[in-house]
């Protein structure tokens, strides 16, 4: 069988470059294929909360730009990988765009997750998750606030597996692989 793995790049320049292709070079390693996404390049317009990836034409945002070809992505993947510089605790906004825009991929209902009320899945693809961010120096506070963000958003896509890791910008380049790849044995992605 053939994983997936999808690469969400939500860098504004080039400052993700080392994690972007430490992801990459692991994966491909693993023999999963891989699809990275610069997203910086692609047209993706605001959610405008109208609900009609769940109503009107579900599944399938009603804004026609490119942010339904990376939800086709998105759905389709085994992995998902998304990398954003840390921006106070939080993703960048272009990461930030596409995951809103991910909402199709839930359904409008509410099922209880222990204390907990989350929306079902769409599709029955289980995916495991990891989320890389890129701070200039180490930050506990930022690096907290990411882990709590990362958790809340693999729990909300209902991840099977998700791991977080942390690169600073201020340390070697061969950090950030290990890094990605010490997430990705935590997440579960293995060959």
């Amino acid at each position: 069988m053939c994983v997936r793995a999808l690469l969400l790049d939500g860098s504004a320049g080039e400052e993700m470059r080392p994690a972007v292709e430490a992801s990459e070079s692991a994966l491909r390693e693993m023999g999963h294929q891989v699809e990275t996404v610069r997203l910086k390049d692609k047209r993706i317009g605001q959610c405008r909360g109208c609900f009609g990836c769940w109503v009107r034409t579900p599944g399938q945002c009603i804004i026609d730009d490119d942010a339904n070809g990376i939800m086709r992505s998105f759905v389709s993947s085994h992995v998902i990988v998304l990398l954003t510089p840390v921006t106070f605790g939080g993703h960048s906004s272009q990461l930030k765009k596409a995951l809103d825009r991910m909402l199709g991929s839930t359904l409008p209902y509410l099922e209880r997750c222990g204390r907990e009320t989350r929306h079902p899945r769409r599709y029955d693809m289980v995916q495991r998750m990891l989320f890389v961010g890129l701070l200039p120096h180490r930050d506990h506070e930022a690096q907290a606030t990411y882990r709590e963000l990362s958790e809340r958003n693999a729990l909300n896509f209902r991840a099977s597996g998700w791991a977080m890791a942390l690169v600073f910008s201020n340390e070697r380049p061969e950090m950030a692989s290990i890094a990605v790849r010490e997430a990705l044995l935590k997440a579960g992605i293995a060959p």
